[in-house]
């Protein structure tokens, strides 16, 4: 690698920048490998219907020079021999992985990834499959740009690589399945991948469509409104649609919060979208369109609802015309989600939809929308209140008649939650300064008793009983007790308080005893009084309630927002 570097001018800095998808080999870190099977040819038909993806060869895989021969390979044989009975399933499917060299069965570093990246767009270009297999992280994030295959696993999604369109469906590692695999009965995983295949088959032999992706156009339909007389003749028009979707950019999640303000909105349909940057003088030309028109669609409804709610200081928005929630709809459709993949995110909602991801098509700071250019926030509003009108429609065709009533449901409880939201819990700052008092006074008490501990006093002069590194130090060097828990990848000495437990009651440890209780209190008092000081304005505490982001339907807490 370091000679192609030198020969072509390449700084060793800019190694991460350098296009590894446009110089592919000569670049690659396995380039130079002593290995059976360099570059790895992909196997099977020329003409496939499947196209399975791996991550990259294994031993075994190195050795013969194909694809899935190896133990995880049988897991995907016997799968698909059930599946197509006595029909030669290998006529249908080609098999490639996403990094072609084998390397110790080392998981591919996302350079070596975009270093292969040429070579399989070119041969699916070629070969043009229906549908793609991914198994496993690494094919996830080299065609969708996923990172939890559990949070992607079984979903059909369009995409388009290249310059060809088509399905792209992720599924557990057979050879993960081989490691979670239980004695006497099929593991979980092992049902879903098999249910995955079977449902992945049935839709590509039995209810296939083309898939249909978005890549051009992305901000078409999106109209700049200027001024109040432009607003209020384009929200004349929009009144007699049967279904509107509209969206809101704020400087803060809730409109309570301090420097909280709207900075614009946009209204419409998927054909035509009008954003227009928020002035109080169009407060009554809102009011009353709102009102007036038709359903409207939101994605995270409850937000929209709790700002016009502030806004307008009347329920009758809430109560007197009906909307829709795209967040819920996709919740029922499949619960799943994350902080890291954002699932039920407007941005991953279109991808999973229409092929993209809506994030990457905006050139604003989302974090900070004031920073940005007020017509490159007019226009970011705009597409989201566009994909959120298609969004809609997609979803609602996918929901069944039970599901429908769920869905009902819901807007009904995220009405009332945003009205409960929106009142607020009334704070007693007597009682919280009388709790803060109260646990501080014990944490300086045990902070003094820790402190007086002879191995202590000997080896700090500063103690932290929070301190990981200083409590695997006292319990495990200093006062040499045994390793009875394991934490992380790396096995590591467990300090938790199942071990501190057993250290007090097994060791008569002191020590131990006393970090409990440290612990205990500063979560008292940093998680139940000094964060709800902090997050209550004049005296009221307006909570947020999830209702989209738990797998038992219960409410949870906090200040989640996808």
């Amino acid at each position: 690698m370091g000679f192609f570097f030198a020969d072509e001018k390449i700084k060793k800095k800019d190694k991460n920048l350098v296009a590894a998808k446009e110089y592919s080999c000569k670049v690659c870190p396995r380039n130079s490998l002593g290995i059976r099977s360099p570059k790895m040819p992909p196997s099977g038909t020329n003409k496939p219907v499947i196209y399975i993806l791996g991550e990259s060869p294994g031993k075994n895989e190195d050795y013969l020079g194909r694809q899935f021969v190896g133990d995880s390979g049988d897991v995907l044989h016997n799968v698909l021999k059930e599946v197509f009975e006595d029909t030669d399933y290998n006529k249908f499917i080609r098999y490639n992985n996403s990094v072609r060299c084998f390397n110790n069965n080392i998981k591919p570093t996302p350079f070596e990834i975009d270093c292969c990246y040429k070579s399989l767009v070119e041969d699916i270009e070629k070969t043009q499959p229906q549908a793609i297999f991914t198994f496993g992280d690494t094919p996830l994030k080299t065609l969708l740009g996923g990172k939890m295959i559990s949070m992607w696993r079984g979903r059909i999604v369009p995409a388009k690589i290249g310059n060809h369109e088509c399905w792209v469906i992720p599924m557990y590692h057979p050879a993960y399945i081989l490691r979670n695999r239980e004695k006497k009965n099929m593991s979980e995983y092992e049902k879903c991948f098999v249910m995955d295949i079977y449902n992945a088959c049935d839709f590509i032999f039995n209810d296939y469509y083309k898939p249909s992706v978005i890549d051009s156009g992305f901000t078409d339909n999106v109209t700049i409104l200027k001024d109040k007389m432009e607003v209020f003749n384009q929200l004349n028009v929009l009144r007699d649609k049967p279904y509107v979707a509209l969206d809101i950019e704020t400087t803060e999640l809730k409109p309570y919060e301090k420097d909280a303000r709207l900075i614009s909105i946009s209204i419409g349909t998927d054909e035509k979208v009008y954003a227009f940057k928020w002035d109080d003088d169009y407060k009554d030309l809102l009011h009353k369109f709102l009102l007036r028109s038709g359903e409207k669609i939101a994605h995270n409804l409850k937000f929209e609802l709790e700002w016009f709610l502030h806004l307008f200081g009347s329920q009758d928005i809430l109560r007197e015309t009906k909307w829709h929630d795209t967040m819920a709809q996709a919740y029922l459709l499949d619960e799943r989600t994350s902080k890291d993949e954002g699932m039920l995110s407007l941005d991953r909602l279109t991808q999973l939809y229409f092929g993209f991801n809506l994030k990457e098509k905006s050139n604003v700071d989302r974090k900070n929308l004031l920073k940005s250019d007020m017509k490159d926030v007019l226009i970011y509003n705009g597409m989201d209140s566009k994909y959120t009108y298609k969004l809609f429609f997609e979803q609602q065709k996918r929901l069944d008649k039970q599901l429908k009533i769920c869905y009902n449901n819901l807007i009904k409880t995220t009405v009332t939650l945003t009205v409960v939201q929106n009142k607020g819990i009334v704070i007693d700052n007597n009682e919280i300064k009388v709790l803060q008092k109260k646990y501080q006074k014990e944490l300086d008490r045990i902070t003094k008793e820790i402190n007086e501990i002879k191995e202590v006093k000997q080896f700090w002069k500063e103690f932290n009983p929070l301190s990981p590194d200083h409590l695997v130090t006292i319990f495990k060097d200093i006062y040499k007790l045994p390793k009875l828990k394991e934490t992380g990848k790396k096995k590591e000495y467990a300090v938790d308080n199942e071990v501190l437990k057993k250290f007090m009651n097994e060791y008569d440890n002191k020590l131990a005893k006393l970090v409990m209780e440290f612990r205990d209190y500063t979560k008292r008092k940093s998680t139940y009084v000094d964060a709800v000081e902090a997050a209550s304005i004049n005296g009221i505490l307006n909570p947020q309630f999830n209702l989209l982001f738990t797998g038992t339907g219960r409410l949870s807490g906090g200040k989640s927002q996808e």
